[in-house]
């Protein structure tokens, strides 16, 4: 059965949005991809820009460069920007009169379930590690020297996991537009969401803000035990606060669980029977995260790779988050809660060495 055409527009050419942009635009016989553009830095831009034209992708740096109602519909919106972003985002799509049946919100952490993007969206938690190829800043060589395989990638071949919702558009019972655009594009689509979703989260919270403060990729984290040590405590407590906050049974906490989990909160409830209940089934699920942190070897996490630009970093999606869920709950969070005051520390000196002041 032939490929329908697809118009689609990706927010955010990070290291997830460019990849997912450029991969469906290389791979899809028929899609029109945009990108929205938010470089931070211009070997950033000299590099996306690169990346865009081998693949195809049209890129913009503004809303006003769509002319018309037409050319702001889209099949599908990816938005992949930074979970500090999302309203921003949301705001600026409202603004600019995008309109699409489906978006996909690509992000690990955790993000606030109240901002509303068009159409039915949801979230997709991608298990693969990104970075985007370097350049000097003016070299002349670039456009012709970075292709879209050139953006490294861990573990390229794990499913991407979409949360499953209701088709509401056109009168509800439609395939998922978005679900079918990763696969016809090549990517493996997985719909096991809250495993997914919940593993990564963990990944996430064990490694990328501990990897600052150490200043070094995964590896440097797994291979010294003081550190690794360090991350088993990360882990076992935010674990803690997960269980005790999914399962408490004031529902002033449920709806704060609701409110800063968003789409994980069905993950996060079936936490007691489906991932600790006893011994066993604990120990597996903390090994499996543990596995898939290995697995990304001397990749340095994405949170890093944000402090080293000297841009903001998701404190408040990961360990902030388990920090701010353990005082809802009413449990001890020392740990995580050190750790997330240490990174915005650490973030707030370097931007205002970079930066001055705010």
């Amino acid at each position: 059965m032939a490929s329908a055409a697809r118009r689609v527009l990706v927010v955010g050419d990070g290291c997830v949005g460019t990849y997912a942009a450029t991969t469906i635009a290389a791979r899809h016989p028929r899609a029109s991809v945009v990108l929205k553009s938010r470089c931070g830095t211009t070997s950033d831009k000299t590099v996306v820009d690169s990346l865009c034209s081998s693949a195809g992708v049209r890129r913009l740096e503004s809303f006003a460069a769509l002319r018309g109602g037409a050319q702001r519909a889209f099949d599908a919106v990816i938005v992949a920007t930074k979970t500090y972003d999302h309203a921003k985002a949301a705001a600026e799509l409202r603004r600019a009169g995008v309109t699409a049946s489906r978006t996909l919100v690509v992000h690990n952490g955790m993000r606030d379930a109240s901002v509303q993007f068009p159409g039915d969206a949801s979230t997709v938690v991608t298990p693969g590690g990104y970075m985007l190829p370097k350049a000097s800043d003016g070299d002349p060589n670039i456009l012709a020297r970075v292709r879209q395989r050139d953006i490294a990638v861990k573990n390229p071949d794990a499913a991407w996991a979409v949360q499953p919702i209701e088709i509401t558009a056109g009168g509800g019972g439609e395939s998922d537009v978005a679900a079918e655009l990763l696969r016809e594009s090549g990517f493996a689509v997985s719909g096991q969401f809250g495993y997914a979703a919940l593993r990564k989260f963990l990944v996430n919270n064990t490694a990328n803000l501990l990897s600052i403060v150490h200043d070094c990729n995964v590896d440097g984290l797994l291979k010294v035990p003081q550190r690794r040590e360090q991350m088993s405590e990360l882990y076992d407590e935010a674990m803690c606060v997960l269980q005790a906050a999914s399962a408490h049974d004031d529902p002033a906490v449920s709806a704060a669980v609701a409110s800063l989990s968003g789409a994980h909160f069905d993950s996060l409830r079936v936490l007691p029977s489906g991932y600790g209940g006893d011994g066993s089934s604990a120990s597996k699920f903390k090994a499996e995260v543990f596995d898939m942190i290995a697995s990304y070897r001397k990749h340095y996490p994405s949170s890093h790779q944000d402090y080293t630009k000297g841009g903001r970093v998701e404190v408040d999606a990961f360990n902030g988050f388990v920090a701010k869920l353990a005082q809802r709950a009413s449990v001890a969070a020392p740990h995580n809660l050190k750790l997330a005051m240490d990174v915005d520390g650490k973030v707030a000196a370097k931007r205002a060495a970079l930066y001055g002041a705010a």
